[in-house]
């Protein structure tokens, strides 16, 4: 009953009023939650799309089970991502007619790389190796 006296005496008073630094912060972080948004805006309508800009750098031949594995880095230096990429590996020797690998990678963001391996019958050093990209789609 005690509560129910100072309840009733408290709905009589006025409410305390906001310090001003509370209002000081407030006010800081909506302003600083608007010009973030402001920017983020900004920055998607003005910035240049450049399209997927696949490039594909080799490395060293392992021997496999099958022959030799090729792994390679494919990198998207575009703003764009890319899909459906064919990767082909073509290794031409002295020791027979070329040998053409193929894989296709998923999906390549824009700004990002991946790896992946591509496998040969043949040694990759005794010969003449070119790995690139072929063409891609847009997701």
């Amino acid at each position: 009953m005690a509560e129910d006296q100072t309840d009733e005496a408290r709905a009589g008073q006025p409410r305390a009023h906001t310090p001003l630094l509370e209002w000081l912060v407030a006010g800081l972080g909506a302003g600083l939650v608007l010009a973030t948004l402001g920017f983020l805006i900004q920055h998607s309508q003005t910035r240049d799309q450049t399209p997927p800009a696949v490039r594909v750098e080799p490395a060293a031949a392992v021997p496999v089970a099958t022959g030799f594995l090729v792994a390679f880095t494919a990198y998207n230096d575009g703003d764009t991502p890319a899909a459906q990429i064919p990767i082909e590996g073509v290794l031409v020797g002295a020791a027979g007619p070329a040998e053409r690998a193929e894989i296709t990678l998923d999906l390549l963001p824009a700004r990002s790389e991946m790896t992946g391996g591509l496998f040969f019958s043949r040694a990759p050093e005794a010969g003449e190796l070119t790995v690139r990209a072929l063409g891609f789609t847009e997701p």
